[in-house]
């Protein structure tokens, strides 16, 4: 019997790797001002060593977001390969399936007016 390498799928560091090539690209859109980008890895949710990388940008999406819709963040990111999901409230989400990284746009009251959160599945280092 066969097994292929990529029968357990990415690791973390792997995926990190992705999601935050995807992220710094998202970062670097001129449509997004005023921008804070973090990251970083989190337990919360994951079962044992598992961890996800978070990567993060919160700014304004131009002076209005009705001349600059949060779906051309979406449309940016399915340029990388993602595809749309169900929404969640007023979020629009993406996810890309290999490796497993989910980005959830979220439209906010005030300034900044944009939150873009991008996330890996639940991954061991190795």
């Amino acid at each position: 019997m066969l097994v292929s390498a990529c029968a357990n799928g990415a690791t973390l560091g792997e995926a990190a790797e992705v999601l935050n090539e995807d992220g710094a690209k998202i970062s670097r859109l001129t449509i997004i001002g005023d921008k804070d980008v973090s990251g970083g890895t989190e337990r919360e949710g994951c079962d044992g060593v598992k961890r996800r990388q978070i990567y993060k940008v919160v700014g304004t999406l131009g002076k209005n977001m009705s001349r600059i819709p949060p779906s051309r963040i979406a449309d940016e990111l399915k340029n990388l390969g993602y595809e749309d999901a169900p929404k969640n409230g007023k979020s629009l989400v993406v996810v890309k399936k290999e490796p497993k990284i989910t980005f959830t746009i979220t439209p906010q009251d005030g300034i900044p007016n944009i939150s873009i959160v991008g996330k890996t599945d639940c991954l061991t280092e190795e």
